[in-house]
């Protein structure tokens, strides 16, 4: 199978938390994007594969989708110039056999920065990186808007939810780095890449460049597994014929306008 299908996915909220946080204001931060992690994550409850059990465990859904190619764009309408709306809700967590301090049950005040109604599309090439079985099954589940698992944003109070309307299939080519100019619909991986390439579609407006370090997988480090972290953009501007950039897709839409998307 050599399939490119997307599918947007939505929540009422969500919490990507960052491995640190803000310990002035003793906050919880969450990227602000959807990383190829998390996103993993979502794929691996959709087909029902196993997520982490215990420190220093390569879960399953990670280890068998750790090669499958994904592109993410934040839908229109729902972030402003690539950023999401955010809050922090604080509550408690009174259970006594949660926390406990020096032996006594205490209470455990968390304070946590929220997505407010994110949603992005998430572009998933389905080809030989995974095996047939999985292939076939991911591709019948999405199209059919089918979970195994009740899939989340972070935390398993924000659950999400995809319109089988929604999902789309696209005739695509691979471009050769350097030889598109033009605007990328997704995030771009920034790992080579400076913001020499970049410019304005129009001199006379101002375009927006949202830049973040996002998790492209896990590295272990000691005994346990931490995020590796690279720099990304999401822009409106237009891109240079020189900027080297790896794994871009061409894809028609059904009307016949063309997107450029990269996977990672």
């Amino acid at each position: 199978m050599d399939k490119l299908i997307s599918f947007d996915i939505y929540a009422d909220f969500g919490f990507l938390r960052k491995p640190f946080s803000n310990s002035q204001l003793d906050l919880c931060m969450t990227f602000n994007m959807l990383h190829k992690p998390a996103l993993l994550g979502i794929i691996g409850a959709i087909l029902g594969l196993k997520g982490f059990d215990g420190v220093g465990k390569v879960p399953e859904y990670y280890k068998k989708l750790l090669n499958l190619k994904v592109g993410i764009e934040p839908i229109e309408g729902f972030h402003e110039r690539g950023i999401f709306p955010k809050a922090s809700i604080k509550y408690n967590n009174s259970v006594g056999y949660a926390n406990t301090q020096r032996g006594v049950p205490c209470n455990w005040v968390l304070n946590e920065q929220v997505i407010i109604k994110p949603a992005y599309r998430c572009y998933v090439l389905i080809d030989n990186s995974i095996d047939d079985v999985l292939q076939e099954k991911l591709y019948h589940y999405i199209t059919n808007c089918y979970a195994e698992y009740i899939p989340y944003l972070g935390k398993n109070e924000y659950t999400l939810w995809w319109n089988k309307e929604e999902v789309c299939e696209y005739s695509y080519a691979r471009e050769l780095p350097g030889s598109v100019t033009g605007r990328l619909s997704s995030i771009i991986n920034l790992s080579k890449l400076t913001l020499s390439g970049i410019k304005n579609r129009d001199e006379r407006a101002s375009g927006f460049s949202c830049f973040e370090k996002l998790p492209v997988g896990f590295e272990k480090r000691g005994n346990s597994y931490q995020y590796k972290l690279e720099d990304f953009v999401y822009t409106d501007c237009i891109l240079e014929l020189s900027m080297e950039i790896s794994n871009i897709f061409k894809i028609e839409l059904t009307n016949r306008i063309i997107k450029y998307v990269q996977l990672f």
